[in-house]
């Protein structure tokens, strides 16, 4: 099993050999562009993207573009939730077990669920374990995502 730290190691390295140098022309859209990016964060999303590739009997190195790709459309729709009128959360949100797990705690930590405190601890409860028991019905290593999949669950951040 990869660590957390071998697979962002990938993610960095594809993330600084696609994304445009701060000196290519446009230089000010090239230098927003990494700086957006560049800000860290939890990388969740790619890195459930090279586990993934994994548990599926391929590759995390394979899968390092589609990996990078996801991480940089995420950030694209950060930067666009922040300008009015250019973004419909609501239409990114329509996905299943682990997403909607990791959304549903993300509402509670943010303290803008919809549901009352109780639902939506339940419905992450629900929909982890959904997503948890989907993994068991794949060929290849699923032990990473598996394990991310329970970390989300009561996190703090």
């Amino acid at each position: 099993m990869k660590t957390k730290e071998e697979y962002l190691a990938i993610v960095e390295r594809t993330l600084d050999e696609t994304l445009p140098k701060e000196t290519e022309r446009p230089a000010v859209l090239s230098e927003a562009m990494r700086y957006a990016v560049g800000t860290g964060g939890k990388r969740i999303r790619p890195l459930i993207c090279l586990a993934a590739a994994e548990a599926v009997g391929g590759s995390a190195v394979d899968a390092a573009y589609p990996a990078a790709a996801i991480e940089m459309l995420h950030n694209y729709t950060l930067v666009h939730d922040d300008l009015p009128a250019m973004d419909n959360d609501a239409l990114r949100r329509f996905a299943l077990n682990l997403g909607l797990a990791f959304q549903y705690e993300d509402d509670l930590l943010d303290g803008d669920s919809p549901y009352p405190k109780e639902e939506t601890e339940r419905l992450v409860a629900e929909t982890t374990a959904a997503a948890v028991a989907a993994l068991a019905e794949l060929p290849g290593d699923t032990a990473f995502l598996s394990a991310l999949a329970r970390k989300l669950v009561g996190r703090t951040v």
